[in-house]
């Protein structure tokens, strides 16, 4: 289910086996990353990238080495101009993942960012 908040919307998860006496198996929440942090500032900045066609990295964005831009610029070829929707993943400080929804379809964005901020991983799942 969603949980709604100050800081926009998340992803809860529980999961259960097969028992009569139910028991909890995981439980799994996104949690959002603080408007200020470094990975806000970062998923942020990637967003406005996709929206822009993703032609490079966002100036002033730090990025670790092998990190492939190309990823954005499939988000951007699938979704059109996009806005961020509701986390799905993350511990709101060195990961997250945002649904991106826009006019042509929707995707999930993950992030990781290293404790300086870097960019250390920017993948794209393509929704149906």
């Amino acid at each position: 289910w969603w949980l709604t908040g100050a800081l926009g919307r998340a992803a809860v998860q529980i999961k259960l086996p097969p028992l009569t006496q139910a028991r909890v198996q995981q439980l799994v929440l996104a949690i959002p990353p603080a408007t200020d942090s470094a990975l806000a500032k970062t998923v942020t900045a990637l967003v406005a990238a996709i929206n822009d066609g993703a032609p490079e990295w966002p100036a002033g964005l730090a990025v670790a080495a092998g990190v492939d831009v190309r990823q954005l610029r499939l988000a951007a070829a699938w979704t059109g101009e996009c806005q961020p929707g509701g986390w799905v993943a993350g511990d709101g400080s060195g990961s997250a993942a945002v649904e991106l929804t826009g006019p042509a379809g929707q995707a999930v964005l993950a992030v990781e960012v290293s404790a300086s901020g870097q960019l250390q991983r920017a993948d794209v799942t393509l929704l149906p």
